[in-house]
């Protein structure tokens, strides 16, 4: 997945947000791009499901931020 990061006064490093709605408006329409940066690409439907939401793990993902100097294509 690919968004622009940065860091904020206190805020820990260990931490990231990721923005919902993220896309590249440069990208052709109707999707610009969506998957590409979609959030969703880091989680898995499949079981086990979060025994008191019913449904899979939604926060609190482990992720690793690597810079990008060049979109992928």
């Amino acid at each position: 997945m690919q968004q622009k990061a940065k860091f904020a006064t206190g805020i820990d490093p260990r931490v990231s947000h990721v923005e919902h709605g993220w896309w590249f408006p440069e990208e052709p329409a109707p999707g610009y791009g969506i998957w590409k940066s979609n959030v969703n690409l880091l989680t898995d439907n499949q079981p086990p499901y979060d025994p008191a939401m019913g449904t899979y793990q939604l926060r609190g993902l482990l992720c690793r931020v690597s810079p990008t100097f060049a979109t992928p294509k």
